[in-house]
Order: structure tokens, then sequence, then C-alpha cells
């Protein structure tokens, strides 16, 4: 057996992770006024989206990667020899790179760190293959080879374009043009970085139609959209939420 720890970002049913005893370990968002708002897995996600609605639509808020020490916190508190991590893309976020360089601090454990290389519901698919692979009996060397194999596709459609202006995912050239067209970007996880995969009158539709025939299907939103999302779904987490701003996508496994 061999322990298994994500990052917040991680966006899957709360149950799984809490009744799994998956380790989850926080991001920081930040306020104008520099207070720094932990989230972690027990946070309110839902008051979060009540709480700083008007913060998070004028694009107020910023966040910020786990520090070493919330990585060791969680290595040390672990009563495995052996333990398999995996974060939000490294591309993303600095998160893996603090896994990665706090995992050399701990000397009497085996610790593994996991670009996932996916993010949101799409990392949340990953650490549900990595739970049925703990519980078929493979060793952490075996599970990071076959979750290696698992491919997860991830698409989002993003509602205000300004969160990609502001985000940087996006040069005011592109925005402009997005402006004048008229249509939402859907956008797809490639290689660990969100790529624009199609411009949609209906990003909705398109989103649901992408996911029509697919396995192990998972949808996630904003708050502005999960009530009206099939099941089965989450709720976005707020660095998520800060980042893209109103949104929804679909993750599954090709």
């Amino acid at each position: 057996m061999f322990e298994i720890i994500t990052d917040v970002t991680c966006d899957l049913q709360r149950d799984i992770l809490i009744g799994e005893k998956v380790k989850v370990v926080p991001l920081y968002i930040i306020k104008p006024n520099e207070e720094r708002i932990k989230i972690t897995i027990d946070y309110d996600f839902e008051k979060f989206y009540s709480e700083y609605k008007d913060l998070i639509l004028k694009g107020a808020l910023k966040t910020s990667q786990p520090s070493i020490n919330d990585f060791l916190d969680a290595y040390k508190s672990s009563d495995y020899e052996e333990i398999v991590v995996i974060t939000l893309s490294s591309k993303l976020s600095g998160t893996y790179n603090v896994a990665l360089s706090s995992s050399k601090l701990i000397k009497n454990k085996k610790i593994y760190v996991i670009d996932s290389k996916q993010a949101s519901i799409g990392l949340g698919l990953l650490v549900r293959e990595l739970l049925k692979l703990r519980k078929k009996g493979l060793s952490a060397m075996e599970a990071i080879e076959e979750i290696k194999k698992v491919n997860v596709q991830t698409y989002a459609a993003i509602v205000d374009i300004n969160f990609l202006l502001n985000s940087g995912r996006i040069n005011i050239i592109k925005y402009a043009f997005l402006r004048l067209v008229n249509k939402k970007p859907i956008v797809k996880v490639t290689n660990g970085e969100l790529q624009l995969y199609k411009l949609s009158d209906d990003p909705f539709r398109d989103i649901i139609d992408i996911s029509r025939g697919k396995k192990e299907v998972i949808f996630g939103g904003s708050i502005d959209f999960f009530y009206t999302l099939p099941e089965p779904k989450v709720l976005v987490n707020p660095i998520v939420a800060t980042v893209l701003g109103p949104a929804f996508g679909v993750a599954f496994i090709e």
C-alpha cells in the first residue's frame, strides 16, 4: 500500500477524497489587501463563490502555490513508507516543483512526484484511477507505470474571456478577435497547457456533445453553471474559478 497525495485543485467528489483518505495539500487565494485565504479540502467552496463573487468577476483575486511546509506536513504525517504525489500541471502552477523539492528533504520515505499535466476534473480522474490501482494491490511504482498509460481528456468553456487575458492565456490581439466574433472559447488541456480547441456559439451544447459516448466522464463547473450540469459532476475549486472565472467543462478517459 502507498499514500496518495494531491493538491486542492484536484476536482473529484469530496466523499471519495475524504473516504479514501487522500491527503490534499492546500493552495492560496490572495485578496486585494494581500490577505491570504487558505483553500483546503474542508473549505466551503459554495461559501467562497457567494462571499467573493464580485471580486472573482472583477479579476481582483490572485492565486498562490503551496509552501514547502505544506508538503512537508503532508509527507511527515503519512504512516506509509511509499507516497505517490500527483499535482496540477507544472505548466499551470509551481505546485509540482514545490512538491518535488520538498520531497527531497524527507529521507525515511520513498516519495514519487508526478506531474499530472492535467487540471481540475482531469486531475480528479487521475487520482480516481490511482485509487483503483491501489485497491488492486499494486505497488507505488507499478501504479505509476499504469497511470502513465491513462489518457485523460479535459475541455472547458470559458464564458468571460477577460479572465484569459488577465491570466496571460491569450494576448491582446486574440482577445480583440474573440470580442469581435462574439463566440466563447472552448479550451483543451494539451501537454499540460490550456490550448484553444474551438470557438462556440453554444458552449454548453458543445461540451455535452464532446462527452457523448465517452467513459469515466465527469463534469465540473463554477457555481454559475454547476446546477445545470449533468451528473456526475463537481463544483470546481476556488483556485480554478479565480483563474478562469465563470466556466464549466468535462473530463473523460479516452
